[in-house]
């Protein structure tokens, strides 16, 4: 028993000049005058490159559990319009239906990455045409209609219009 308290005692000493050096992945960003902390994960949403978990016959159902506990708390966000933690509840939940990416998108919108928007509204359209495992079901669509949304909202910003009515 001693031996190991030892053991532990000395790797947490020789490990600790590793673990002050390992890169924190938190930083802070300043967005609509609010500076605000985000993770790593920030980075590949500004630049469209998320990626989330396909539902699929057999894989996917863990992702698309918390997706399904995590509804009113994004609905909420949405209403709320407070895009950097809808962005964090989605990336944690980390499932890709229709509506997450469409939700993606509309906060890339929102924050000005229209690049990412365009790459997320693209995302929900292709999920969309897969019914049952990468499309939202009735309610949990948030009383958005797929793919004609996230089409409506693909043709705005190529044209330079946005004009979201959800």
């Amino acid at each position: 028993m001693k031996i190991a308290i030892r053991i532990t005692l000395v790797l947490c000493v020789l490990a600790l000049p590793v673990a002050c050096t390992l890169p924190n992945p938190y930083r802070a960003e300043t967005i609509d005058n609010e500076t605000i902390v985000l993770q790593d994960y920030w980075a590949e949403f500004k630049e469209g490159k998320l990626k989330m978990t396909q539902g699929g016959w057999v894989s996917g159902y863990s992702s698309a559990t918390k997706a399904g506990l995590a509804w009113e708390r994004i609905e909420y966000l949405k209403e709320a319009e407070d895009w950097p933690a809808l962005v964090k509840n989605i990336y944690d939940h980390n499932y890709g239906d229709n509506m997450n990416w469409y939700l993606l998108g509309t906060a890339a919108r929102e924050l000005g990455y229209e690049a990412a928007a365009v790459i997320y509204f693209r995302n929900s359209i292709n999920e969309s045409s897969r019914k049952f495992r990468g499309a939202c079901i009735g309610s949990s669509c948030l009383g958005y209609t797929f793919p004609q949304d996230a089409e409506a909202a693909l043709r705005e910003l190529e044209t330079g219009k946005t004009n979201d009515t959800n």
